[in-house]
């Protein structure tokens, strides 16, 4: 089940602490574990970091030597046996090591004390005289270098200068396993008078972690210790390396199995994890779970348990029974990689409820469409795309990609669209860098020569621009104008579109749970009143620019045209007028648009009313339990041995979908949202104009940065300074449209989907579907168990 991913199980013992369930042992048993295979992690990392080549040759096909055989990924006893008697091992070597180095640090300290002191005893005067006549004693020792001068210092204050100093550098760094680095030592001599001020140089020497040896100031005895301490060095230096390559041999299998050691153990205390949410029956000596999994997926469920049965040779086979409830169903979408980042934008406002309609699937084309209209651009549109181009090849070609990376190529699809999208309203915008294209003939054209404020002339009335925008547009001095009034339009016509979709999806979520009441309440006075206003003004719009005004300034606007139907119904001024029967279709739809709204307020709650006054009637005449009555007052079926999951499927699926129980509420509750509801209109609709705005922002920065930027560099004529212009503008270009811009524009698209479209069907109020999966929990970025 664990490598199928299909089965999500749910605790039965919701009460019991962490240390109160039945494989808590098993648990423990697996966390030491990791701990050991940490603890050899740790070992093999500290080999390598002073022996790099160490496991480089490590071959386990000859093993007659090995006194520990790596056992087979069978059982976790003959696992964790191995591990323990490879861990003491181990810890053993490991002592011996540490006395072993400490040893060979002391024997080199003293090697390099003798060979340098040689040299500082020559110069040295009365240096081969007796202590106990009265010459100097002296002493000798090895500190690190960087605390020699403070030590010269104070052993002057200490003496009051009544001492003889040497000291010499030692040429070659030397080990420290206390610091377990390479350290700079310098060698020091010492001469002083007197038994006192030898305690007191002690004692200095201890606090500065200075090693002390004995030196004989004889040269010959001096080299006679020299060439022992060298023959003990040597042998030392032999145990080390035995030791060092018994432990290498020790930590080679774990060097070549411990991954999968790691995955085995971590899928063992998986497995007791969610045995732990299991509920054990005494009786039957057997384990109870429950859980959720695919319908379509029941079959392959049971041929697991099936053949977990034949592996484990077990005398019961594993039941597997299907059950009715009334508890709430986890939601389980089927995504891949292309689909992924954008059911990712939905799952982020609210996993959806079980079985309502999946908003991801128009996100696919929605989203990106709406981010290309605010980023429209083929210039800034292509960059885009070449980065998603790179991104799709990294992720043929990469292997193991870092997080970073990854999450890069997570979306690597989602960039894909967006950029193309954003190309395509490039070209219906006729921008390239805030550059006309002349893809086609331009159908206006000035006279031989411009004067400022002329007027360009039509060449052919019928000619129409095969796609997009005139490119002599946009050089206009009245260019703003015109894309101000396109865009506007264009914008509010777009959310119209989206807000009526997400109403009839909101239709196909009422058919599906069999709510006719919120089909007849909500969803048709809705839909009557977005389009008697909002859908008529988008009506307007399109016939605006169809009809060929012979004096563009006489031209109603639509905005005055609305407010007029709405504070003076019942007359239409002659400025207003566009169409024959236009006064009559503007007094019905304001009817409409007036019927709607107690519609929308007073249906439901009088609807749920005579409903409950059937159900209350039909109890009183025929003594049914009320859990046994529908809303029409009739009897629940004696065969459906779960009425009330049939209940909570025809009205949404679940309890956080009941009507209040007291009437008032109800009618408070309905009021609220038809408010939300007529308010929302008009403020979703003017938020719509963000795609306007944020497309109006993106053209004239593009443009602010071209003229001012580039061309003033072009105009210099001089090479250096076209380059850094270009320099900066490209600079301005990556750093403020293709990084701000981008990312303003898919933060806008996020709340147009989010806030206007989503809020009009979708519920977002489930949980997701997380099934017990082994991949899950070896590839989490956080321990889940």
């Amino acid at each position: 089940l664990g490598e199928l991913g299909l089965v999500q199980f749910r605790d039965l013992n919701p009460d019991a602490s962490a240390f109160q369930r039945n494989f808590v042992n098993e648990v423990k048993r697996t966390d030491d574990m990791h701990r050991t295979l940490r603890y050899f992690n740790d070992q093999i990392q500290h080999v390598e970091r002073y022996k790099p080549s160490a496991f480089r040759y490590v071959n386990l096909d000859d093993e007659e030597d090995s006194e520990l055989q790596a056992p087979q990924l069978d059982s976790l006893d003959s696992l964790q046996a191995y591990f323990e008697e490879l861990e003491l091992e181990l810890r053993q070597i490991e002592e011996s090591q540490k006395v072993l180095d400490q040893n060979f640090y002391e024997l080199t300290e003293m090697k390099h004390v003798l060979q340098q002191s040689n040299a500082m005893f020559e110069r040295t005067p009365n240096s081969e005289g007796d202590e106990n006549y009265g010459s100097l004693g002296h002493l000798a020792g090895i500190i690190d270098r960087e605390k020699i001068f403070s030590f010269e210092k104070l052993l002057w204050r200490v003496t009051r200068g009544n001492l003889f100093f040497r000291h010499s550098e030692v040429p070659v760094d030397v080990f420290c396993p206390d610091k377990n680095e390479y350290r700079e030592k310098n060698v020091f001599l010492l001469f002083y008078q007197g038994q006192n001020t030898k305690n007191r140089m002690e004692r200095l020497c201890s606090a500065f972690s200075a090693g002390l040896y004995p030196c004989p100031k004889n040269a010959t005895e001096r080299q006679d210790l020299l060439s022992d301490i060298e023959t003990r060095i040597t042998e030392l230096r032999t145990v080390l390396d035995k030791s060092s390559n018994r432990q290498c041999k020790l930590l080679g299998d774990v060097y070549l199995y411990g991954n999968q050691w790691k995955d085995f153990i971590t899928k063992e205390k998986a497995i007791y994890h969610c045995m732990n949410m299991f509920e054990y029956d005494v009786g039957r000596q057997c384990l109870i779970a429950e859980g959720w999994c695919p319908t379509e997926e029941l079959p392959t469920v049971q041929r697991a348990l099936s053949v977990g049965t034949d592996r484990a040779r077990a005398a019961v086979p594993s039941v597997l029974s299907v059950l009715s409830t009334t508890r709430e169903r986890p939601t389980y979408q089927k995504t891949n990689d292309f689909t992924n980042a954008f059911q990712e934008i939905v799952d982020m406002y609210g996993i959806a409820r079980y079985q309502e309609v999946n908003p991801g699937v128009f996100t696919i084309i929605t989203f990106p469409f709406l981010f290309g209209v605010m980023f429209g651009d083929v210039g800034h549109g292509t960059l885009l795309l070449l980065g998603a181009l790179a991104l799709i090849g990294l992720w043929k070609f990469v292997k193991q990609p870092s997080e970073t990376l990854q999450n890069a190529l997570d979306v690597k699809w989602l960039i894909l669209l967006m950029s193309l999208f954003s190309v395509y309203c490039g070209f219906m915008y006729n921008e390239c860098f805030s550059l006309p294209m002349s893809l086609f003939s331009t159908n206006w054209t000035y006279g031989p020569v411009i004067v400022p404020d002329q007027l360009a002339n039509q060449v052919d009335p019928e000619y129409v621009y095969p796609f997009g925008v005139d490119p002599l547009w946009l050089g206009s001095k009245n260019s703003l104008d015109y894309y101000n009034s396109l865009k506007m339009k264009m914008s509010v016509t777009f959310g119209v579109v989206q807000m009526t979709l997400g109403i009839c999806l909101s239709f196909l979520n009422y058919r599906f749970f069999k709510d006719t009441k919120r089909i007849f309440c909500e969803f048709i006075p809705q839909l009557l009143f977005l389009w008697s206003v909002f859908g008529y003004m988008c009506f307007l719009i399109f016939l605006k620019w169809t009809i060929i005004w012979d004096d563009a300034s006489r031209a109603p606007r639509i905005l005055n045209l609305l407010t007029e139907m709405i504070l003076s119904p019942w007359a239409l001024s002659e400025k207003f007028t566009m169409f024959y029967g236009q006064h009559f279709i503007q007094v019905v739809l304001i009817l409409i648009a007036a019927v709607c709204v107690p519609w929308m307020l007073l249906a439901k709650p009088l609807l749920i009313m005579r409903q409950r006054k059937q159900r209350a009637t039909t109890v009183m005449i025929t003594s049914i339990p009320l859990s046994r009555v529908d809303e029409d007052g009739k009897e629940i079926d004696d065969d459906n041995e779960y009425p009330e999951l049939e209940y909570e499927e025809e009205h949404g699926g679940g309890s956080n979908d009941h009507e209040p129980d007291e009437i008032s509420e109800v009618f408070i509750h309905q009021g609220i949202h038809t408010i939300e509801f007529v308010l929302g209109c008009i403020s979703n609709t003017a938020s719509y104009l963000r795609l306007w705005a944020l497309s109006l922002a993106h053209s004239e920065l593009s443009e602010v940065f071209w003229e001012r930027v580039f061309l003033a560099g072009l105009q210099s004529q001089s090479a250096i300074i076209i380059f850094c212009a270009w320099s900066v503008w490209a600079v301005l270009t990556v750093g403020v449209l293709m990084g701000m811009e981008s990312l303003s524009a898919f933060l806008h698209a996020l709340r147009l989907h989010w806030v206007e479209f989503q809020n009009k069907f979708y519920q977002g109020d489930g949980y997701k579907f997380t099934p017990f999966s082994f991949y899950a929990v070896l590839h989490a970025e956080e321990e889940v168990i």
